[in-house]
Formats: C-alpha cells, sequence, structure tokens
C-alpha cells in the first residue's frame, strides 16, 4: 500500500493519541499545501491495532480523532465532516 504513495502526496496517519486535529487547523494546512505542488492529501485510519511503524515513518502529521472509540467505518464519517467544514472555512463559507 504505501509504495502508490508517491512524493507529492501529503500523508496524515489518524491516531488517537496526537496532535487534536480540527476543521481550522485543516484548512490552514489545504491552504499552504495548495502552492507546493503537492496533489494530495491522504489520510490513513489505522485498525484495532493501530498504524505500522512504516506508515507512522511515512507520515507528514499525526493527527487526532476525538477521544472516543470508533469503528474504523464511522471514524471514515467523522474526517469527511471535519473535511467538508474545512473545505467551507477554506472558501470564507460560514458553517452553520
Amino acid at each position: 500500500m504505501i509504495v502508490c504513495w508517491g512524493w507529492r502526496n501529503t500523508v496524515d496517519a489518524l491516531l488517537f493519541i496526537a496532535v487534536p486535529w480540527t476543521p481550522m487547523k485543516l484548512s490552514v494546512q489545504i491552504e499552504n499545501l495548495s502552492g507546493t505542488g503537492r496533489d494530495e492529501i491522504l489520510f490513513v485510519i489505522g485498525g484495532a491495532f493501530g498504524l505500522s511503524e512504516e506508515v507512522l515513518e511515512r507520515a507528514n502529521e499525526r493527527l487526532s480523532l476525538p477521544k472516543k472509540e470508533y469503528p474504523y467505518q464511522l471514524a471514515r464519517i467523522v474526517v469527511m465532516e471535519r473535511l467538508y467544514r474545512a473545505f467551507r472555512m477554506s472558501l470564507g463559507e460560514p458553517l452553520w
């Protein structure tokens, strides 16, 4: 899986113990990356045993999901909601 991650990708590892992740932080990250020539932000959600050392070493950032336990299917929905809010913020649109 890691083989297909190129240098033009930014990889964010989502962990339960890491830097708190907010839509505002992601909005700033998106704006900062827009001028760097990077194509994608990849979010990696670990399974029951977390993420491998190889993934953690490749990650540009380690971000934390809210302090609740989510099955990975629900964690993906939480990530999508945070992305939606971040993009709206970066466009200057109101959140509500």
